[in-house]
This record gives C-alpha cells, structure tokens and sequence, in this order.
C-alpha cells in the first residue's frame, strides 16, 4: 500500500518501479525460471565472455579466482544451450561478479546476477 492509501499490485511479475513517482531508467527486466522467459544464451555468452576478461584483470583475492570459474563455467553452460546451468553458476559467481558486470555494462548479466543473489 502506497503512502497516500493508494494500492499497487505487483503479483503480475516482473515489475520494474512502483508508485507515482517510480522510473526506471536504463534497465533491463529479466525473469529467469519462467517458462514463457528464456535467455538468449547467445548474448549471454558474448557478455560472458566480456566480463570474465574484466575479472581477470580485476582479481587480486583468492575468492575473485573462484567467481572467475564460475563465471567460465556459466559461459561453457550458455554454449552449450543449457539456461539453467548458466544461470546455477553465475549465482554461485557472487557479488563480485555483479559488481565487475555492472562495472563494464554487461547489463544481461547482471541482471540475471541481481535476481539470482537477491540483490
């Protein structure tokens, strides 16, 4: 319930902003698990791929080296077609992997990313 006694429902999905002044501005909803949602596998790998590089550069802790498996686990998942085991992995990638993604604008990735770690 809004502030003003207003009512919003939000059980429709994916929802992007709520209330009179909500905007969203540059962002990309994406509903992984859904049936009717699929990841174009593609993109992902290429975003992937993209942001595996930047991590590289960026590691300096021991744990940056076990996102970065993930994160090329999660790559040889989407090659191969298999939405759930790339989405499984970049979960298991961690907030370091966001962080990097929304960095460099792998805006896919990091989407699915902020909806997996419940960010």
């Amino acid at each position: 319930m809004g502030g003003n006694g207003d009512v919003y429902d939000i059980s429709a999905g994916a929802i992007g902003a709520v209330g009179k002044k909500a905007k969203v501005v540059k962002s990309q909803v994406v509903q992984v698990g859904d049936i009717d949602s699929r990841l174009d596998l593609q993109k992902v790998g290429e975003e992937l791929r993209a942001l595996m590089t930047a991590m590289m550069q960026e590691a300096t802790e021991p744990e940056h080296a076990v996102a970065i498996g993930e994160v090329g686990r999660a790559q040889v998942a989407a090659s191969e077609g298999d939405e759930k085991s790339t989405v499984d992995y970049l979960k298991k990638a961690g907030s370091w992997a966001l962080s990097v993604a929304s960095s460099i604008g792998v805006t896919l990735v990091a989407a699915v990313l902020k909806g997996e770690i419940g960010i």
